[in-house]
């Protein structure tokens, strides 16, 4: 997904999201839209009830619990390293803006992970490898995209900021180390 591509939100979140980016095109200054993927770090609260996907596997791992993943794990999501966020965020911070400018830049992997490798990855970085594996229990959840990959060309030719792979991220925010 490029930055060119047209947004068609699938639930009241993107939508939210998509209309405050419409709503700051209407101020005549310099601004840059970041779109960001999906984000996960250290900070995150990984029992709450409003958790991402990424979150939610990686609080089921770390507890030891094995993952219920719907439909066949094999859907793709672009997970995003906070620290390439804020790397970002501090380059356009840096920048000399121009008069009523505006850009809007993914801040993306551009690495699609499945469920099922996600899963994986949490597992080593927990310790937990092999013994602690998803089910697949079928279905769907409604509002779900099948895949979501980004583009990052933008974030690292414009800002010179190349994204952290999933499986170099998930040692980084969910490591043994981190608690």
């Amino acid at each position: 997904v490029t930055e060119e591509t047209s947004p068609s939100p699938l639930e009241l979140y993107a939508t939210t999201k998509y209309t405050q980016e419409i709503l700051w095109r209407g101020f005549e200054c310099q601004k840059t839209i970041f779109r960001f993927s999906s984000v996960y770090g250290s900070g995150m609260r990984l029992q709450d009830g409003e958790a991402t996907i990424i979150a939610k596997l990686a609080g089921q791992i770390k507890e030891g619990i094995s993952p219920k993943l719907f439909e066949d794990g094999r859907q793709m999501r672009d997970w995003v390293y906070v620290g390439d966020i804020c790397k970002a965020i501090e380059t356009v911070l840096r920048r000399q803006p121009k008069e009523n400018s505006e850009e809007i830049i993914n801040i993306c992997s551009g690495e699609g992970t499945s469920l099922l490798d996600g899963c994986k990855h949490l597992s080593y970085a927990y310790g937990y490898f092999p013994t602690i594996k998803p089910e697949i229990v079928g279905g769907y959840r409604p509002g779900d995209m099948r895949h979501c990959v980004g583009d990052p060309s933008k974030l690292e030719f414009t800002l010179g900021v190349k994204p952290t792979l999933f499986k170099d991220g998930v040692k980084l925010a969910f490591g043994r180390d981190k608690d």
